[in-house]
């Protein structure tokens, strides 16, 4: 089968974590077959290869790529390998990769990752979306709460020419960084003005940022990073609430 942009995309962007992660002795990242995947608890959350996007032992490339779109933004690993040696001193660990792909119907895609979930033998979480056409999936253990989760976001189809930055792939980091020293570090290695849209909490402060790193085969790819102020292990305890 023919090499997909998107996926050799992801693969190098994927390594470039690893290998920043890997300088503390703090990478997720495996090997495998002519890709790379992102283990917790010795299980295999998502592999990424050159053609395809498994999750749970089960292809989600076609629910997420648009191989007659021919959009590819320049530099995507330039920049991110530019961004991460930026941060080598503050970066954290990989809080967990995502999807973000649209349903006809987000409530039978649910119970379809559910079954998915029970036959793997990996907990699925749900955290409570602020947004009434999607849901907040997480796969993963939150025993160890530093290990990386998986999200799947669900769209309702009906809301897709609303949604023009999806389907997304997305990877978030943890940091020690504050809102400010992002906005400096990414306007100067990812291009001017890329924060998008970032979480404030009221009377405590903003705890995560996001912006898109590019386009390939129609998917956006974003990354989000979390700041000094992010509560990765209260999220994890508090906010996400196990559906099996």
């Amino acid at each position: 089968m023919d090499e997909t942009p998107l996926n050799n995309v992801l693969i190098r962007s994927l390594r470039s974590v690893g290998t920043a992660l890997g300088l503390k002795d703090n990478s997720p990242f495996v090997s495998a077959n002519d890709g790379i995947a992102i283990q917790s608890d010795g299980k295999t959350l998502i592999t990424v290869t050159s053609n395809d996007i498994v999750i749970l032992g089960e292809s989600f490339q076609n629910k997420l790529i648009n191989t007659l779109s021919t959009e590819t933004t320049p530099d995507i690993n330039q920049r991110l390998d530019s961004f991460l040696n930026g941060i080598s001193d503050n970066l954290v660990r990989l809080n967990h990769v995502g999807i973000n792909y649209f349903s006809d119907s987000m409530q039978e895609e649910t119970q379809r990752i559910k079954a998915l979930s029970v036959s793997s033998d990996i907990p699925l979480f749900e955290e409570q979306s602020s947004e009434p056409d999607e849901r907040w999936l997480f796969l993963g253990s939150i025993e160890y709460w530093q290990n990386p989760l998986v999200e799947m976001v669900l769209s309702n189809e009906s809301k897709r020419s609303e949604m023009p930055w999806k389907p997304q792939f997305q990877i978030d980091i943890d940091t020690t960084l504050t809102i400010e020293e992002i906005k400096t570090l990414t306007d100067k290695h990812l291009g001017k003005g890329f924060v998008k849209w970032q979480l404030d909490i009221p009377d405590y402060g903003t705890v995560l940022a996001m912006g898109h790193i590019g386009k390939v085969n129609g998917v956006n790819m974003s990354l989000g990073i979390g700041t000094d102020k992010r509560g990765t292990e209260n999220h994890r305890k508090n906010e996400l609430k196990p559906l099996i």
